[in-house]
């Protein structure tokens, strides 16, 4: 993880494979299919640095989930509308 212009450390999850039921035509919403995810987190790491506790850390897996649960309800013409669903640096804290 490097500082960036966002603050903080960069965080990847990336190829996350998840399934749901998006696209303008109507069978791409009535058949689920799959979809590859790259996610990039901008967090404040240097609370688990200082203290090497895992309860200072992020949880890929609460990140991954939270990826997972966006992308496999409602469905969408686009991917557009997911990007108003996920954290902002108003939002609560991606859990640990």
């Amino acid at each position: 993880m490097t500082e960036g212009a966002f603050g903080g450390d960069r965080m990847e999850i990336r190829d996350l494979r998840v399934v749901g039921r998006h696209g303008v035509l109507p069978e791409e919403q009535e058949r689920a299919q799959p979809f590859s995810l790259d996610i990039v987190a901008w967090v404040d790491m240097a609370p688990a640095q200082r203290s090497d506790d895992l309860t200072d850390t992020v949880d890929y897996g609460a990140l991954a989930q939270m990826a997972t649960d966006v992308v496999a309800q409602g469905s969408y013409h686009s991917s557009k509308p997911w990007l108003g669903t996920w954290p902002t640096p108003s939002s609560p804290p991606i859990p640990a």
